[in-house]
């Protein structure tokens, strides 16, 4: 967790009860932290009816390795990915990578 704290710290200095809420809900088992090869970028994941991308930080091409990683590792127990847009233009760089936009639903990602 000391790694992901400082990484999320970076990445988000202004939401230190964002960091609690996640601490604390890895800590029960409701959420799970990928961290890249690299160890520069992070995702937080929440295993719901689908897997949901909390959040993410970092540099693009570990957020992407992430991205690549989850989806191999979640195909096999999920039906999707989903994400809630929280950056301009994501929708744009994961449209190569299977991702669509949905009009009432978050970005998500079918894996079957």
């Amino acid at each position: 967790m000391d790694k992901f704290r400082a990484l999320f710290s970076k990445a988000f200095p202004d939401e230190p009860d964002t960091l609690a809420r996640i601490e604390a809900e890895v800590s029960a088992g409701r959420a799970f932290i990928e961290i890249s090869s690299s160890g520069t970028s992070f995702a937080v994941l929440q295993p719901v009816r689908d897997l949901h991308i909390w959040t993410v930080g970092g540099d693009m091409a570990g957020v992407l390795e992430i991205e690549e990683s989850v989806t191999r590792k979640a195909s096999a127990k999920f039906d999707r990915l989903t994400a809630l847009p929280s950056r301009d233009n994501w929708d744009r760089v994961l449209a190569d990578r299977g991702w669509t936009l949905e009009e009432t639903k978050p970005l998500v990602k079918d894996l079957g």
